[in-house]
């Protein structure tokens, strides 16, 4: 029963990696048609954006005409060059005037007179070779043409012999805007697939409703193009081999409209297994195209993604490593709980050690922060481990030297070993109550689960330095004493030394602390005077007047009065 248990883990974890994999398979896909869309977006655009800079070249050739009175065959030329030389996507830029039938020979006669000896209006016959135009009440010639030696074949033909040509200048007649014709065979250029014409009317002046269009109408400006010209130049430098794309030339997907295929040149012939298919409409004047778009082989690969194989790869390591690691799982798991018990038991022991520690102890890490501190801290410091245990350690250490403190604790984890803290210098902690004492601190790193700390011994000294001054201040006045003595001894008998040092003696004490000093024999023996002075000082007992013996006159005077020898010492009679 347990082994059934223990594989339940495996099989839920298969189910979802299995999960996560048609996930990702799935958001990758999305991912690819987004992109697929935005590309073709791309294009669209910059196909439509091509048509309408195309037809504002239309207008400001039109706008050319109304600002002139008359342009001439050279003028039509020197302002359309320009045009053409911008935009290669441009077969040709026309002028077709309109004429009526008795304006025909003063036509042909014009373009004669500008060299073209041989002109005359012309139509295909029924055999589709160019003929003389046949009479007809109104004509719509080719009479300008750029650039002339690519377009000659389409110099003085009637566009309203062709009925494609001529409803889409009927309807620009009737409605004043711009047209476009269906597609056509190019009579420049049949061999290179369909092309189509944009008309926009010119007129001598505004029309009003009432007037006839045909009245003022003096003509149209002619845009020639190649679908094939237009789309790669427009679209040449787009996603190179991404995509094949069919342009129909209504809003619907019907073979006999299709206007322009493109297909790699790596992929012709390649049978495309693709289901995405995307469409776009674009304006053409007053007309609607549409745009079908297929990625291709290419397009997939430049996009193909490494997820599924990725994740079967680590399906297999996957179980490898469980059927694997389910032997061993086990026995780690014996491992790991007898290592953390003894662990476990280790530290108990080390912390027990260290709270029983007679010092203050203190664990650091290299932040500075306080880990562990025990009873003997709150007894040195007044603050209690659990006040201290996270704080930064810096708070038991006077404001004055924190900054070098820093510095010496930076420097010693760098090479961190046990050592004295300090050799030959003051140390100071700071208490609780913000009173400085002079302490002694022991360093020895500690490295646990690879991190180095540092136990701080940490004891309190200040009986020790007032110890260490007062036996200081004792040597300096035992020296002092020794020296002078020295110097005395040379120059003085031992009377004079004893006066000379009792002498110093009695000058720094007060009158009623003085001391009276016996000799008897080789020693000295003090005797207080104030207990005597009241006596001293007494005339009828004495026999002296007040201020004549010994203690008589140190009352009197206020000073220290000594005496050498009191034998012999006339003031010393009481004695």
């Amino acid at each position: 029963m347990n082994k059934k248990l223990k594989i339940i883990p495996a099989i839920l974890s298969l189910i979802l990696i299995i999960i996560v994999f048609i996930s990702l398979t799935a958001h990758n896909q999305r991912e690819i048609e987004i992109e697929f869309e935005q590309k073709t977006k791309i294009m669209t655009k910059r196909l439509e954006y091509s048509l309408n800079t195309y037809l504002e070249n239309l207008h400001a050739i039109k706008n050319f005409y109304h600002s002139s009175v008359k342009v001439n065959r050279s003028e039509f030329k020197q302002f359309v060059t320009p045009i053409l030389k911008r935009h290669k996507g441009i077969k040709a830029l026309e002028w077709i005037p309109f004429v009526k039938k008795e304006e025909r020979v003063l036509f042909e006669n014009q373009a004669k007179s500008d060299g073209y000896t041989n002109f005359s209006f012309t139509q295909k016959n029924n055999q589709g070779v160019m003929a003389i135009a046949s009479k007809r009440d109104k004509y719509f010639p080719v009479f300008y043409v750029e650039p002339f030696p690519d377009n000659e074949k389409a110099f003085g033909y009637d566009l309203g012999s062709d009925p494609v040509r001529k409803k889409a200048l009927d309807l620009c007649m009737q409605t004043g805007k711009p047209t476009a014709t269906d597609k056509i065979r190019l009579v420049q250029d049949a061999q290179d697939g369909y092309g189509f014409l944009i008309f926009v009317p010119v007129y001598s002046k505004p029309a009003n409703q009432n007037d006839n269009v045909m009245d003022t109408l003096e003509g149209f400006v002619s845009g020639v193009f190649s679908i094939n010209d237009l789309v790669n130049t427009s679209l040449h430098d787009l996603f190179h081999n991404q995509f094949i794309y069919t342009i129909y030339e209504s809003d619907r997907i019907e073979n006999n409209d299709i206007l322009f295929t493109h297909t790699p040149d790596k992929e012709k012939g390649a049978q495309i297994q693709s289901d995405i298919t995307l469409k776009s409409t674009i304006s053409v004047v007053d007309k609607k195209w549409m745009i079908a778009y297929q990625p291709t082989p290419y397009f997939f690969k430049t996009h193909k993604r490494w997820d599924a194989w990725i994740i079967s790869f680590l399906l297999g390591a996957f179980l490898f490593v469980l059927l694997r690691r389910s032997r061993e799982l086990e026995t780690e798991n014996i491992k790991r709980k007898k290592a953390q018990n003894e662990l476990s038991t280790s530290e108990t022991k080390v912390r027990r050690l260290l709270e029983s520690a007679p010092d203050a102890l203190l664990l650091v890490d290299i932040h500075g922060n306080i880990l562990f501190a025990n009873k003997e801290v709150e007894t040195i410091f007044g603050y209690s481990p659990n006040e201290l245990i996270g704080k930064w350690h810096d708070i038991l250490v006077p404001g004055s030297i924190r900054t070098i403190h820093t510095n010496h604790r930076s420097k010693y984890f760098k090479n961190p070993h046990t050592r004295p803290m300090g050799e030959g210098l003051e140390l100071w902690g700071l208490k609780k109550d913000g009173q400085k004492f002079p302490i002694a601190i022991k360093l020895s790193p500690l490295i646990l689960e690879d991190q180095t700390q540092v136990i701080c011994i940490v004891r309190d000294i200040t009986k020790q330095k007032q110890s260490e001054d007062a036996i200081k201040q004792r040597s300096n006045e035992l020296k002092s004493l020794y020296e002078m003595g020295q110097g005395l001894s040379e120059i003085l008998s031992i009377d004079q030394v004893i006066q000379s040092a009792l002498k110093g003696i009695n000058n720094s004490i007060s009158p009623d602390t003085s001391d009276i000093f016996l000799r008897e024999g080789d020693k000295l023996i003090p005797q207080p005077a104030h207990d005597k002075i009241n006596g001293l000082i007494n005339v009828n007992q004495h026999f002296h007047k007040v201020g004549e013996c010994l203690c008589g006159l140190a009352a009197s005077t206020e000073k220290s009065i000594y005496s050498v020898n009191i034998m012999a010492d006339k003031r010393c009679t009481w004695t």
